[in-house]
C-alpha cells in the first residue's frame, strides 16, 4: 500500500465511502489508516473488523482508470488552472462511475462456507489517487481506484468483497467513464469525436502530441525492430537490452522536472516547431489554437441531433454486436451503445430504447443465474431455420446405393472410428454433421465419400468457409470441383451454379461457418436434393462472425464422431494433443515441459527473440503462431528479418502498398524479396485469376519488376509489382501479409513439420488449435508478463496501448507461471447459439414455411451481402439517414414515434413478447445544455 500512500512525486489519496464506513467520503487518505484496513482492522482503533476475513492473501484490488490520450495531452499543454479543472473533472467522473455500478449492486460481499453467497454490500471503501505520468515520463493521467477487499453489509456485519461482477462489468464501466470525460469537456467548450480506439478524440488537436507522448509503445515496437533482430545471436545481451526498455515507476522524474521536459520534447528535429504546433502557429498545418481553450462555451446540441446520435448509436451497437455474437449480456450492448454514443450524444439513454425494443419483440431477453441475456428475433428465426430444415432433411438416408456404400468402406487403413464416421456421413441424412479432433483422420474418412460419389456417378462439390481450407481438402482428395461457401450461396443464387439429387457438397472446417451462411445454404439447396456433408470440430475456433451452425446440425441430427488424433509422429505429443481435445490444458503444458520443450522469459520481446532463434534452428522449416494480429505482425517482421539473414529472404526489398489482416488495419508499406511467405487477408485478383482469401503463398520469386507466387497447393501466380499493388477489389491496394507467423484461427485446418507458439490470452479451443498444428515438434514461448496472475487484485479500467503498466514487481515461479497459464488457456468459450441460451427443445423446432424466403430472416447482417446489417439495425439505419426532423408529426409520418425509433410494424415471432403501449418519452431541459431525452439510467 505505501505505493499509492507515499508516492512522492503525486497528490495524494483521497477516500470513497458513499456510507461514510472507515473514513469520511472526499477526505485524504492517511497512510495509517489504508494500512489498517487493509490489515482487516478498524481505521480509527485499529482492532480487527467483525466477521471472518477472506482466506485469500488479496487486501484490495486495483482498478485503473485511464484516460484516452487526447485529454492527458490537454492536460500537459494547459496551464496551472487549466490542468486543476481536468484533474478534478477525471475525479468527478471516476466518483460518477464507482457510484453508478455501486448503486447497481455489482460491489458484492462473500457470506457462508467457502464465500459462496453473493449479496450487495451496503459500505464499500476505495481509495482513490491521481497520478499523471506512465513509466517513460509521458503526460497520463489515470487514477487508481484501490477498493478494499472488506465491506459492510446491510446486518452490519463485514465480508470480503466479492469482484466477479466488477470483472464481467470492467468494459461498461470504461465506457460510462470515457462518455462523462467527453461529457464533462463538452461542458468546458472542448468539442470531442468518437475514437473505438482510443476513447475519444479532441477535434483540432495535433495527432502529432499523442505520438511524442507515447513513448512506451514506440519502445516497445523499436526494441522489437531493432534490439530484438539485431540481438539474435546472444539470447542473453538481448533479454538484457529488453529490460532496459521499461523503467521503475520509481525512476519517474517529478512533476517539475517533466514539466521541463515536455516543454523541450522534440517534434522531428526542431523544439520551436513542437511549441508551434501546440500554440497553432505551424505554417501550413491549419492548427487551431483554440482546442485548448477550457473557456470556451459549452458544446450544445438540439434535440433531433440528440435523437439522431442515438439512435445512431443503438443501430451501430446493434449491428456490431449481432455480426460476432448469437447473444449476449445486456451490460455489453449497453456498453456498445455507450462508446458508439460518446461524442454524438450526452447519453443516459440506452437503458430506455434497450426496453423498447425489448417491449415490441425485436430483442428478447432472459435471466440466467441473475445475468440478462439478450438475443434478437432474426437470430432465433435463423438458428430455428438451421436445425428444422436439419430435422426435416434427416429422413433422407438412401442418397447412396449399396454398391456406392460398399465402395466408400473399402480402404483398410479406417479405423472403427472413421468406419462409423464415414457410415453417418453416407446415410445418416440429407444433412449431417461428422465431427472429429484435430489431426483424427477426417481427410480419410471423407475420401470415401468421393469413392461414393465414384461410384454413383454423382457430382462432388468440396466447400469450406475459406477458400484455403477448400483448395487443401481438394488437394487431398485429388477432386477438382471446389468452392468457398460463399461462393456456393452467390453461384446458387445468381444461377452460376446449380446443385441437384446427385449433389454431394462436402465442406471441410465447418466449425468455421456462421449462422447467416448456413441459414441461407440449407434453404437455396432444401428442395434440390442435393446432401450436405458439414465436417469439423466445434471443440475448436469457430467463425469470427456470429453463431455455430455445426452444432445446431450436429444436435438437430446427431452423427458419430472421431476422437483419436494420429497427427502427430512421437505418442507422448499425441497423448498431450488428446489432453488438449479433452481440454486439460495442464497435462498438455506439463507434458511439453518435461520434455523440455517450453522456454519461460520475463518479456515478449525475449520471447520473440527465442523463437527467432528457434527459428534459426530449424533452418527456417518452422511457423510461427500467436493469438492476435499485433503479435503475429510484430513477429512476422522478427522472422523475415532473421530469415534474411540466414539467406533464406535474399536479393533487394521491393515495396507495395498493402493492408495487414484485421480488423481496422491501416495501409503499410511492406516489402517482398525471393523467399518471403506470405498470406491473403482478402480475396485478390492476380495474373487474371481470383486469389481467395486465406491463401497462403509458400515460395516467393521477385525479380527485378515481375513476382512469382507459388501457393502451398502448388498453383503458381505470375505478375508484376505494379500489378501485385493494385490487386485488391477495384484495383485497390491488397490485402496480403508475410506469413512466417499466423494467428491461432488462420492456422486452424493447417498442419506443418513444426509449430513455435507463444501462447497469451486464448481461450481454450484457440489453444487446442494452436497446440495441434504440427507433426514432429512444437516448442512453446511463454512472456511472463503476458500472463494473467489470477492472484493479483490490479484489474485496468480504459487501458490503452499498454500505457498504464503493471505497478509491482513480479515474483512469481516458472511452476506459477505454467500454472496460471493452463488455468488461462483452460477458460471455455460460453454457448454459441442463441437457442442453447434461451432453452429451446430442438426437437420442438419445425422447419420454416418453404415459400418464405430465408434472407428476410436474417440476424446480424447477412441478407444478400456479408456485412449488411441486421432487419432490426436497418429500420434504425433508415431513420437515422432522414433529415433533421423538427415536429412530431413530420416523425409520425416517417413510422417514428416520439423518441424518434421506428415503429414496430412486424409481428414478433414465438419467443417474443407482445407489444404493448409505450411509455412516452419525457423531454427535459438542462441549463447550458439545450434539451435531452430522459430515457432512466444507464445500466
Amino acid at each position: 500500500m505505501g505505493y499509492y500512500a507515499e508516492a512522492a512525486s503525486e497528490p495524494p489519496g483521497r477516500w470513497w465511502s458513499p456510507a461514510g464506513w472507515q473514513a469520511v467520503d472526499g477526505a485524504v487518505v492517511d497512510p495509517l489508516a489504508l494500512e489498517r484496513l487493509a490489515s482487516y482492522r478498524d481505521t480509527a482503533t485499529g482492532r480487527t473488523l467483525p466477521g471472518q476475513r477472506a482466506s485469500d492473501a488479496r487486501v484490495a484490488t486495483d482498478y485503473s482508470f485511464s484516460t484516452p490520450k487526447a485529454l492527458s495531452a490537454l492536460w500537459a499543454v494547459s496551464d496551472d488552472e487549466g490542468r486543476a479543472k481536468l484533474e478534478k473533472l477525471v475525479e468527478s467522473s471516476v466518483r460518477h462511475a464507482l457510484e453508478i455500478i455501486n448503486d447497481s449492486g455489482m460491489i458484492e460481499a462473500r457470506r457462508g462456507k467457502g464465500g459462496k453467497q453473493r449479496e450487495a454490500v451496503a459500505a464499500p471503501v476505495a481509495a482513490i489517487f491521481m497520478h499523471h505520468t506512465t513509466r517513460e515520463g509521458d503526460p497520463q493521467l489515470h487514477a487508481h481506484v484501490v477498493m478494499m477487499n472488506a465491506a459492510q453489509r446491510a446486518d452490519g456485519t463485514v465480508g470480503a468483497v466479492n469482484n466477479e461482477r466488477l470483472l464481467e462489468a470492467r468494459k461498461l464501466l470504461d465506457a460510462i467513464y470515457t462518455r462523462d470525460l467527453a461529457h464533462s469537456l463538452e461542458q468546458l467548450g472542448v468539442q470531442v469525436e468518437p475514437s473505438p480506439e482510443h476513447g475519444f478524440k479532441i477535434v483540432g488537436q495535433p495527432d502529432d502530441l499523442i505520438e511524442i507522448w507515447s513513448k512506451r509503445r514506440q519502445q516497445i515496437v523499436a526494441a522489437a525492430a531493432e534490439r530484438g533482430i539485431e540481438t539474435k545471436d546472444d539470447a542473453k545481451q538481448a533479454q538484457a537490452i529488453a529490460l532496459q526498455t521499461r523503467q521503475k515507476k520509481s525512476d519517474v522524474q517529478t512533476l517539475d522536472q517533466l514539466e521541463e521536459r515536455w516543454k523541450s520534447e522534440r517534434w522531428g528535429r526542431d523544439r520551436d516547431m513542437l511549441m508551434a504546433m501546440i500554440d497553432g502557429s505551424v505554417t501550413g498545418k491549419g492548427y487551431d489554437p483554440s482546442w485548448a481553450d477550457l473557456d470556451k462555451p459549452a458544446v450544445e446540441r438540439t434535440a433531433d441531433e440528440e435523437i439522431a446520435g442515438q439512435i445512431k448509436a443503438m443501430t451501430s451497437a446493434l449491428k456490431e454486436m449481432a455480426e460476432s455474437k448469437s447473444w449476449w449480456r445486456r451490460d455489453q450492448l449497453a456498453e456498445l451503445v455507450i462508446r458508439h454514443g460518446t461524442g454524438i450524444t450526452s447519453g443516459g439513454g440506452e437503458a430506455k430504447m434497450i426496453d423498447l425494443l425489448i417491449e415490441r419483440g425485436d430483442l428478447i431477453q432472459i435471466e440466467r443465474d441473475g445475468k440478462k441475456l439478450m438475443t434478437s428475433r432474426e437470430i432465433i428465426e435463423a438458428e430455428k431455420a438451421i436445425v428444422g430444415i436439419t430435422r426435416e432433411r434427416s429422413v433422407e438416408r438412401d442418397f447412396f446405393s449399396a454398391r456406392a456404400i460398399a465402395a466408400a468402406m473399402a480402404d483398410d487403413r479406417l479405423s472403427d472410428e472413421q468406419r462409423g464416421a464415414l457410415a453417418d456421413m453416407i446415410s445418416g441424412g440429407g444433412i449431417v454433421a461428422t465431427q472429429g479432433g484435430a489431426g483424427v483422420g477426417k481427410t480419410t474418412a471423407s475420401a470415401g465419400i468421393k469413392r461414393a460419389c465414384e461410384a454413383d456417378n454423382k457430382r462432388l462439390i468440396l466447400a469450406s468457409p475459406e477458400w484455403r481450407a477448400a483448395g487443401v481438402l481438394s488437394k487431398e482428395l485429388e477432386s477438382s470441383e471446389k468452392y468457398s461457401v460463399d461462393k456456393i450461396i452467390s453461384g446458387l443464387k445468381s444461377g452460376k451454379i446449380s446443385v441437384d439429387k446427385n449433389s454431394v457438397i462436402l465442406i471441410d472446417e465447418a466449425g468455421k461457418m456462421h449462422r447467416d451462411q448456413a441459414a441461407e445454404l440449407f434453404n437455396l439447396t432444401r428442395q434440390t436434393g442435393a446432401k450436405i456433408i458439414l465436417v469439423g470440430d466445434t471443440r475448436q475456433m469457430s467463425a469470427v462472425r456470429a453463431g455455430d451452425p455445426l452444432d445446431l446440425v450436429a444436435k438437430a441430427n446427431p452423427a458419430s464422431e472421431i476422437r483419436t488424433i494420429r497427427r502427430q509422429r512421437v505418442d507422448w505429443m499425441r497423448d498431450a494433443s488428446m489432453a488438449a481435445q479433452a481440454g486439460d490444458m495442464d497435462k498438455m503444458l506439463n507434458a511439453y515441459r518435461s520434455h523440455g520443450k517450453i522456454k519461460i522469459d520475463d518479456t515478449k520481446i525475449n520471447a520473440v527473440a527465442e523463437i527467432a532463434m528457434a527459428y534459426k534452428d530449424a533452418n527456417g522449416d518452422a511457423v510461427a503462431l500467436a493469438a492476435t494480429n499485433k503479435d503475429v505482425t510484430w513477429i512476422n517482421a522478427v522472422l523475415r528479418e532473421t530469415a534474411r539473414d540466414m539467406g533464406l529472404v535474399t536479393g533487394p526489398d521491393v515495396f507495395i502498398t498493402a493492408i495487414p489482416r484485421g480488423k481496422g488495419a491501416k495501409l503499410v508499406k511492406l516489402a517482398l524479396a525471393t523467399g518471403d511467405r506470405l498470406i491473403c487477408g482478402s480475396a485478390l485478383e492476380i495474373d487474371g485469376q481470383r486469389v481467395e482469401n486465406g491463401t497462403i503463398f509458400e515460395k516467393v520469386v521477385v525479380s527485378g519488376q515481375k513476382i512469382t507466387l507459388t501457393t502451398d497447393e502448388g498453383r503458381v501466380y505470375r505478375t508484376t509489382i505494379a500489378d501485385l499493388a493494385k490487386s485488391g477489389p477495384k484495383r485497390s491496394a491488397p490485402a496480403i501479409q508475410h506469413a512466417f507467423c499466423l494467428t491461432d484461427m488462420s492456422s486452424q485446418g493447417s498442419t506443418w513439420s513444426r509449430t513455435l507458439w507463444m501462447p497469451t490470452a486464448e481461450s481454450a479451443r484457440a489453444a487446442y488449435v494452436a497446440s495441434t498444428r504440427h507433426r514432429d515438434d512444437l516448442q512453446i514461448f511463454v512472456a511472463r508478463e503476458a500472463i494473467r496472475d489470477f492472484a493479483d487484485g490490479e484489474l485496468g479500467v480504459g487501458r490503452r496501448d499498454g500505457l498504464i503498466e503493471h505497478e509491482k514487481e513480479d515474483k512469481r515461479s516458472d511452476d506459477d507461471i505454467i500454472t496460471q497459464l493452463g488455468r488461462s488457456l483452460s477458460r471455455q468459450d460460453e454457448p454459441r447459439n442463441a437457442l442453447d441460451v434461451i432453452g429451446q427443445k430442438l426437437d420442438e423446432i419445425q422447419p420454416p414455411v418453404k415459400e418464405a424466403t430465408i434472407s428476410k430472416q436474417q440476424a446480424g447482417g447477412q441478407q444478400q451481402a456479408v456485412g449488411r446489417p441486421s432487419h432490426v439495425a436497418s429500420r434504425f439505419i433508415d431513420q437515422a439517414r432522414q433529415p433533421d426532423v423538427a415536429t412530431r408529426q413530420q416523425k409520425e409520418a416517417l413510422g417514428a414515434d416520439a423518441t424518434g425509433l421506428p415503429v414496430q410494424t412486424q409481428q414478433p415471432g414465438a419467443v417474443s413478447q407482445p407489444v404493448i403501449g409505450r411509455p412516452r418519452i419525457k423531454i427535459k431541459k438542462e441549463r447550458n445544455f439545450g434539451r435531452e431525452i430522459d430515457m432512466g439510467p444507464s445500466l
